[in-house]
């Protein structure tokens, strides 16, 4: 497993080095510092060390959280024991946490005996970290630049509390600067990702910070603005390249992943914190984005590209997430949360944002959890307030409109039915690929109500686990369209599950319109790199609680389209009589031999409906489909996710040139009721239909028109994209919205 994960990261090391290879990478160069303040001036400095202790003596709950905080430090320190040659990573892990946690003990106390642990342990680095060696990954504390980077902020953290402190001698200070610090800046400058990914935003944190910590201009530099060579061409980038490529135009991290945005986002942080204190304000800095930076919008369909700063990348999972504050797991991130998080505490003291406060306050238990948390907490943190009925700019082509997000440069749309945490709500994936920590899921959807994700992502499978390329990987696994049992590209028919689109044709999805009315909410998408010769364009439409879904699928050739849909819940009925269960996996292909107890039904033309229920206090989920020509319906049991769950599936296969799925998903009433809907015929070339009755009698139309235009429906001129109707109790048509 071990050897298996090392040449998956080898792999994304060399896609990442080809990758970057014919980018271009001119940005705004970031000025550095020419002198620095004293000591402390990294994380804290001697005011706000002051202000805290301050406020410790004002609340008792802080006062006593740091009073038991060093009570435990100087008991811990009368048994500190330096490193050795052979400690290994999880113990320089656990000595670099104690260095720093004695020096903040110390700045809290001015107790001389945890200034003096805290010196232990970096005079005894001093003598043995040069003594290890670099390994594959970079790392010499630790077994990568990841682990290396935490050791490294740690151990800068601890030097810079004690510095004045009288522990370290000016030989000692010389030492640790020169064979600890410096060293450490080394290795992680030249991190074996030298452009844009997540473990660049590691290392540069890393040796950023050592960069300020010692007053390195060299390393600063480099952090800031990247490192070139003789010829003046870009070697390794730094935070100037991160915030024109990494961060999209609409805030969110290029792989997609809120997991990575996540990750990559505390290591900025550590970064932006330690410039501010040396008077560097990368917090508002503004970067000019790279050309390619708005991800999948590459016709800009939703604005340019331009000056950019860091905090819409802080905005974007408060725009993620559905009305429980769990998001998708799109893109090999589990179970994204809008929850506490420490560079929040930071964010709310750059920009005095609500929502940052509100963030913050959101944490359950004490204010304080681990003694580092000190030094972000700040004492005039007021409640704060956030809610999704909020509208807002993401970025430069982020939008939060009627409760409805669109997130065009890194390809996500939520459709919601309004702020409140039960609210329908819909989301599609549809940006560019981003990087191996991707799927192959275009125009995939998650679809939630009353607090579950009825239709949720795949729970991906770790790296190197067989089931990461043959299920996780596989657009079968996803709530969208596969082509002849084929994933969609770059992963395709290939058995590397690190395919990636590096070269100029890179995969993506195209959004094409977006409408957050107040009773018509829209989305289109659609794209044609994902299969040679095909194209597949989705549009959703969400009309009070139900959504209406079109999905249309061209070629001048036949294929197989199987649009699949993924079900947390078990089907309690069917109109079409379903074939008993097949015994064997629904094919042989990647994906597909995951799938079992398959059910089969002609469709034939005829509308199927079915019902999905869930916990019993939870509504009941029902699903219609009609289709205009032969059909296939299948019923079967998707995969084992890694916790040994599964989830139903649901596959609509037709084959062809062009076809069409058409179909609704709505929730039953609380005494049971529910909308019944019918498919409209005879409309204009290109326009498909669909008619909602309500249980009470009240009745919409929804119509989707293939090539933006006008077209003629019951006696109505409608110029748009979609549009909504809605019919009167004697039969009369009124059109009510449209989207364009």
């Amino acid at each position: 497993m071990m050897l298996e994960g090392m040449v998956s990261l080898f792999i994304i090391l060399i896609v990442c080095l080809l990758a970057a290879a014919s980018v271009p990478h001119a940005v705004d160069h970031i000025a550095v510092p020419e002198t620095f303040p004293p000591h402390p001036r990294l994380f804290l400095n001697q005011q706000e060390i002051d202000d805290l202790r301050a406020w410790a003596e004002r609340e008792d709950w802080l006062g006593e959280y740091i009073d038991e905080f060093v009570a435990q430090c100087l008991i811990d320190a009368e048994t500190v024991e330096p490193p050795t040659e052979d400690g290994g990573e999880a113990v320089n892990k656990e000595l670099a946490e104690q260095a720093q946690n004695f020096a903040l003990a110390y700045v809290l106390s001015d107790r001389p005996e945890l200034a003096e642990a805290a010196a232990v342990i970096l005079r005894g680095y001093a003598d043995v970290y040069p003594t290890y060696g670099v390994n594959g990954m970079r790392g010499r504390a630790a077994s990568s630049t990841l682990g290396e980077s935490d050791w490294g902020r740690k151990i800068a953290c601890a030097y810079d509390l004690i510095y004045n402190s009288g522990a370290l001698s000016e030989a000692d200070k010389q030492a640790i600067e020169d064979q600890v610090l410096r060293l450490c800046g080394e290795v992680l400058r030249t991190c074996n990702h030298a452009f844009r990914s997540n473990w660049r935003s590691a290392a540069l944190s890393g040796f950023g910070v050592i960069g300020f910590c010692i007053g390195d201009r060299d390393l600063l530099d480099e952090a800031l603005n990247g490192f070139r060579d003789e010829s003046d061409e870009l070697i390794r980038d730094g935070f100037g390249h991160h915030l024109a490529w990494s961060m999209l135009t609409d805030g969110v991290f290029y792989e997609r992943s809120m997991g990575y945005h996540h990750f990559s986002l505390s290591n900025y942080t550590y970064l932006l914190e330690a410039a501010r204190h040396s008077g560097v304000d990368l917090w508002d800095i503004e970067i000019t984005g790279n050309w390619r930076d708005a991800g999948g919008d590459i016709d800009r369909t939703f604005g340019q590209t331009g000056p950019k700063t860091i905090r819409a990348m802080f905005d974007v999972p408060f725009y993620y997430m559905f009305g429980d504050a769990m998001g998708a797991s799109v893109a090999n991130a589990k179970h994204p949360q809008l929850e506490w998080a420490w560079f929040y505490e930071a964010a709310w003291r750059a920009y005095g944002d609500p929502k940052y406060a509100w963030i913050v306050n959101l944490r359950e238990g004490a204010r304080v959890q681990s003694p580092a948390e000190l030094m972000w907490i700040s004492p005039d943190l007021p409640e704060g307030r956030y809610d999704l009925e909020q509208d807002a700019r993401i970025g430069l082509t982020g939008r939060h409109v009627n409760a409805c997000t669109l997130l065009p440069s890194g390809g996500y749309t939520i459709l919601r039915q309004d702020g409140g945490r039960d609210a329908v709500s819909v989301l599609m994936t549809y940006g560019r690929y981003g990087s191996g920590h991707s799927h192959p899921d275009k125009l995939s959807i998650v679809l939630y109500a009353a607090g579950r994700q009825f239709m949720p992502e795949t729970n991906y499978f770790g790296y190197g686990h067989e089931e990461f390329l043959t299920w996780s990987n596989q657009t079968i696994g996803h709530s969208t369209v596969t082509v002849d049992e084929v994933a969609q590209a770059p992963q395709g028919a290939n058995e590397d599950p690190w395919m990636t689109d590096w070269g100029q044709d890179p995969v993506h999805g195209q959004p094409i319109m977006f409408h957050a009315g107040e009773q018509l909410k829209a989305f289109r998408a659609d794209s044609d790199s994902v299969y040679e010769g095909v194209v597949l364009d989705r549009t959703i439409v969400l009309v009070d609680s139900v959504l209406v879904d079109f999905f249309r699928c061209r070629s001048d050739a036949e294929h197989q389209y199987d649009y699949a849909l993924h079900i947390d819940a078990e089907l309690a009925d069917c109109s079409l009589a379903l074939s008993d269960p097949q015994a064997e996996p629904l094919s042989e292909s990647f994906g597909y031999s995951h799938i079992i107890n398959a059910r089969r039904a002609a469709m034939d033309g005829q509308a199927a409906e079915l019902t999905y229920r869930a916990e019993d206090d939870e509504p009941s989920l029902h699903l219609s489909f009609m289709p205009a020509g032969p059909m296939e319906l299948i019923a079967a049991a998707g995969n084992d996710d890694p916790d040994g769950e599964r989830t139903e599936m649901l596959i609509l296969r037709a084959t062809g040139r062009n076809v069409d799925f058409v179909g609704t998903m709505s929730f039953a009433t609380g005494d049971g009721r529910r909308v019944a809907v019918r498919r409209i015929e005879g409309l204009a070339d290109g326009v498909l239909g669909v008619e909602i009755t309500r249980p009470d009698g009240s009745k919409d139309i929804v119509l989707s028109a293939e090539a933006a235009g006008t077209f003629e429906y019951a006696g109505q001129t409608i110029t748009g994209q979609v549009a909504l109707l809605r019919v009167s109790a004697d039969g009369s048509v009124e059109l009510v919205d449209t989207a364009e």
